[in-house]
């Protein structure tokens, strides 16, 4: 066998805790409290005029739903394009790197919207 230890791992318990954790993970409602979550983070670690996250809207939010603030801004695709592109991505690295060790989760899903 390729790996014999996993003669122990019950597939039964495994695609349990795979369904478990999806069902957490498409919980809407989670993703709402998390982005209330990580913006008063960004709030404590004093990045808010910096960083931002889409506001959720409670009362149009469910568990299937979310529906949040729209921020227009511009991509960070190149950090040598100009002074303010690489400032602005030296920011988010800073505080993605602060996220990974001050707030209760990390994001690992960057993008640009």
């Amino acid at each position: 066998a390729v790996a014999p230890e996993t003669k122990r791992i019950s597939l039964r318990s495994v695609a349990a805790q795979l369904r478990d954790a999806t069902r957490r993970e498409l919980d809407l409602t989670k993703e709402a409290e998390s982005l209330v979550s990580f913006d008063a983070f960004l709030q404590r670690a004093g990045f808010s005029g910096q960083v931002c996250v889409p506001t959720p809207i409670p009362e149009l939010c469910s568990k299937d739903v979310l529906t949040m603030s729209r921020l227009d801004g511009q991509r960070l695709t190149d950090a040598t394009a100009s002074p303010e592109a690489a400032a602005s991505v030296a920011t988010v690295i800073r505080c993605w790197g602060r996220s990974v060790v001050e707030h209760e989760f990390f994001h690992a899903d960057l993008h640009g919207g």
